[in-house]
């Protein structure tokens, strides 16, 4: 019998557990998600907040930006899939292949042997408007803190695709 092949994941965004994306999405494929514990991006990043619905965007920039704390699971390979349909995988974000440092247990304790590096997929902004990176730049994204002061509420039928506010026209 073989196993079902496994991937882990770095959640930074709107799919953290607290966040308004996490119960929509990981409750398609319930069996699918494992909660590992929180961690951070080895290298920098820029995560930036932007577009009338402050959705946060971690931007592909090497040498730019901070290390990215988030959280990381371990999924299925169905639940893989259903995060690429979600992120717009490869149209929209890209999925990549990036080290992250497991900092704490899935109980929030901190590992007793110190940080464990991991490779994780994570998914980035490849192409984008140059200024966003004139953004201020987040380690930590958390939802209920307004970033951006035209806040509105994100509706796809209503105000069509985001690339619009963020790639080059």
């Amino acid at each position: 019998m073989t196993a079902e092949v496994t991937h882990l994941a770095f959640m930074y965004g709107t799919l953290k557990t607290t966040e308004a994306n996490h119960k929509v999405l990981f409750s398609r494929d319930p069996a699918g998600v494992t909660f590992i514990g929180e961690g951070q991006t080895v290298d920098l990043y820029p995560l930036v907040v932007t577009t009338p619905f402050n959705i946060p965007f971690l931007l592909h920039q090497e040498n730019a930006g901070k290390k990215i704390h988030g959280e990381i699971y371990q999924i299925s390979e169905t639940t893989l899939r259903l995060l690429d349909e979600f992120e717009g995988h490869p149209d929209f974000y890209e999925r990549r292949k990036v080290k992250a440092e497991l900092l704490t247990d899935a109980d929030g304790h901190h590992l007793r042997d110190g940080p464990k590096v991991l490779d994780v997929w994570l998914y980035c902004l490849p192409r984008f408007k140059k200024d966003l990176l004139d953004l201020p730049y987040l380690s930590t994204y958390r939802g209920d803190g307004v970033v951006a002061p035209k806040y509105k509420t994100y509706t796809p039928d209503i105000d069509g695709r985001l690339d619009k506010y963020l790639h080059e026209l």
